[in-house]
């Protein structure tokens, strides 16, 4: 008696070890370190931009970093924010652009890193999150709610 089920158990087995090897869509690989803000290690450091980097994200966003070398010669990562609200805001980014960045310096994945509140390049301020670390691009629940059972005014 001859057992069909067999041969499929090594296949099985072998794709399971493949998916693994794969990069997943999804998280990127700083995406977990941006809840790491913390106000008690804001920083301002005057950088020139190596070279930008979009990464995915969940649910098909695209957040932008940047790698840069400080006036020291420190290379570190920087988290801006999501591709749409950074392209909303007219910031654009290249390398060998010189830029102040104001944030959060962590360590991401033994490396360091600042979660950016604001940029400052060619004399305009970007803001990229508020000084506790809420990022601009989400609307907070007060302000998103503060409307909220409120009828609009009746037309006379």
């Amino acid at each position: 008696m001859r057992r069909a089920g067999w041969p499929v158990l090594p296949l099985v087995l072998a794709m399971a070890g493949s998916a693994a090897a794969y990069p997943q869509k999804g998280r990127g690989p700083h995406e977990h370190c941006g809840d790491r803000f913390d106000p008690k290690s804001m920083t301002s450091r005057k950088v020139q931009v190596l070279y930008v980097q979009t990464e995915a994200q969940e649910r098909g966003h695209e957040a932008v970093h940047l790698r840069v070398r400080g006036t020291g010669g420190e290379v570190l990562t920087v988290m801006v924010g999501p591709s749409e609200y950074v392209r909303s805001q007219k910031l654009e980014l290249a390398p060998y652009d010189r830029i102040t960045v104001t944030g959060s310096r962590i360590t991401c994945e033994g490396n360091p890193a600042l979660i950016a509140t604001t940029i400052d390049k060619d004399g305009n301020t970007y803001r990229l999150r508020d000084d506790d670390g809420f990022p601009r691009w989400v609307k907070r629940k007060k302000q998103a709610n503060a409307s909220f059972g409120r009828l609009p005014n009746p037309v006379r």
